[in-house]
């Protein structure tokens, strides 16, 4: 795999996007209060694209047809599939569902591994997933047992489900491509590509669009939200291309972390009891997988 000059670089950009994406989800579910949603993403991906087009020009390296199709697929099931459910979610659900979530991505990430690249799955890592999985349906509910009340936050949290499914897909696709490109071009090509079907489909909200509607959390989420974008996907990308899919999943837990704080500091969304519950069992479900499967060595003598 190839490596960077200094090998603490990828961690500090990972550790820094789960940062920035951690605070940006209440900060969407803020800004769709009053924006629309379409209008609201086109503007952030195309102002975080051409932020970053001209340090993607500078560094473009010429990519095969089959090369630039992976990082268009991925684009397109990262950005027109995954975060438009993300954000469609947050209109029905608490942002702290989406961060509890989430944060299956990497047991995805696991099980495919063990799928398409044979590595072996030990009873700790079985017993974990299984945690997990248990933890997240308390949270996501019990269509059975749903109330005309419950439906918005179960098809929310459904939303949330294929939004993890799709990033998975997303940077499975994206992940043997990324040794050919520079981080700036990778990352333009995903947030570009990805996003133009939804700013087609948003000029149909313009005529309906008066501005003095939007409150000014909405613009404060906008800008938020480009900012975020631009870093926290360049960073992301950055990432992943230095170090295995399966541990840029492991900053899932921190981006959980930080999401949950801010949720309660800007929406004022507190846990429930049911949340509680469930984001237990998912945290020491994703403990026991995650270190089911680390090598022995990086298991003892932390201290040499």
């Amino acid at each position: 795999m190839q490596k960077p000059k200094n090998s603490t670089l990828p961690i500090l950009a990972l550790v820094a996007a789960s940062l920035l994406w951690g605070v940006n989800v209440p900060m969407v579910k803020l800004g769709l209060e009053t924006f629309p949603l379409t209008l609201f993403m086109a503007t952030k991906f195309l102002a975080a694209s051409l932020i970053l087009l001209p340090f993607a020009i500078r560094t473009w390296k010429p990519l095969k047809r089959k090369e630039f199709g992976l990082l268009a697929l991925s684009s397109l099931i990262y950005i027109t599939f995954a975060t438009l459910a993300l954000n469609v979610g947050l209109t029905y659900a608490p942002s702290i569902n989406s961060g509890v979530i989430t944060l299956l991505g990497p047991l995805l990430l696991g099980i495919l591994s063990v799928k398409f690249l044979k590595e072996h799955m030990n009873a700790k890592t079985f017993i974990g997933i299984l945690l997990a999985f248990v933890g997240a349906m308390i949270i996501v509910g019990k269509p059975w047992e749903v109330s005309l009340t419950g439906q918005a936050t179960l098809l929310g949290n459904t939303l949330f489900l294929l939004a993890v499914l799709g990033s998975v897909v997303g940077t499975l696709i994206a992940k043997p491509v990324l040794k050919k490109t520079s981080s700036y071009q990778a990352t333009f090509i995903i947030l570009s590509v990805g996003i133009l079907p939804i700013a087609a489909f948003s000029l149909t909200e313009l005529p309906q669009l008066d501005l003095r509607d939007i409150a000014v959390s909405g613009y404060v989420a906008l800008f938020y939200g480009i900012f975020a974008i631009t870093l926290a996907n360049f960073f992301h990308t950055y990432g992943l291309k230095y170090k295995p899919a399966h541990q840029v999943g492991i900053f899932s837990y921190l981006e959980t972390v930080i999401l949950i704080i801010a949720a309660w500091f800007i929406l004022g969304e507190r846990p429930t009891e049911e949340f509680i519950v469930g984001a237990v069992l998912v945290f020491l479900g994703l403990y026991l997988a995650e270190v089911g499967r680390m090598p022995r060595h990086l298991m003892v003598n932390h201290h040499k």
